[in-house]
């Protein structure tokens, strides 16, 4: 479960979908989105603070 995509750099729903590589054994079922809105206001949040 996590709330905010990272379209650039991402890796289990946007850029590289690592977490069902089909070199992997297993399968992972991803819930994206959760409180995504919330979650972005963090991130940027914590980024506009760190420049």
């Amino acid at each position: 479960v996590y709330g905010a995509d990272d379209p650039k750099a991402g890796a289990v729903h946007s850029a590289l979908h690592v977490l069902n590589h089909p070199a992997l054994n297993h399968r992972v079922d991803v819930r994206a989105g959760v409180l995504a809105g919330r979650c972005a206001e963090i991130l940027q949040e914590f980024f506009r603070s760190r420049r």
